[in-house]
C-alpha cells in the first residue's frame, strides 16, 4: 500500500505522505512484520540459528527505520516516541533470541548426580 501511495502520489496532500516519509513507514512496516514472522518462529521452536538470522533481519531492517524516524521527528512530522520505539525495537530484536536460547539450556541433572562424590 505505501508503494503504491509513493508511486502514485507524485505531489503529496500533506507532509506525512511524502516520498521520505512513506519510504520509512515501509521500512517500520517490514522491520515488524519480521519481528512478528520472528516470534512466530520461536513459539514453533524453531532452531536457534534460523532465529538468530530472523533476528538479524529484523535488527537490519529497524536500523534502516531509524534514519528516516530521525529525520521525520527534526521536522516534526513524528513525536520524538516513534523514534524511541525503534531503537528499543533494534535492541531488543536479537536480545528476544539470545534469552530464548538462555532460558532453553538447562542443565541436565543425570550429568549433576554423576558428579557427585
Amino acid at each position: 500500500m505505501y508503494t503504491y501511495i509513493n508511486e502514485n502520489f507524485l505531489h503529496a496532500p500533506s507532509v506525512d505522505l511524502s516520498r521520505d516519509t512513506v519510504k520509512t513507514l515501509i521500512h517500520i512496516m517490514l522491520a515488524q512484520a519480521q519481528e512478528v514472522f520472528l516470534e512466530k518462529q520461536i513459539v514453533d521452536q524453531k532452531k536457534v540459528g534460523l532465529l538468530a538470522k530472523l533476528a538479524s533481519q529484523a535488527a537490519s531492517l529497524y536500523g534502516q527505520a531509524i534514519e528516516g524516524v530521525q529525520d521525520n521527528v527534526n521536522k516534526a512530522i513524528f513525536e520524538k516516541v516513534w523514534l524511541m520505539m525503534v531503537q528499543v525495537c533494534l535492541a531488543f530484536t536479537p536480545l528476544s533470541v539470545t534469552v530464548r536460547n538462555f532460558v532453553s539450556v538447562r542443565p541436565n541433572p543425570e550429568i549433576h548426580r554423576q558428579n557427585r562424590p
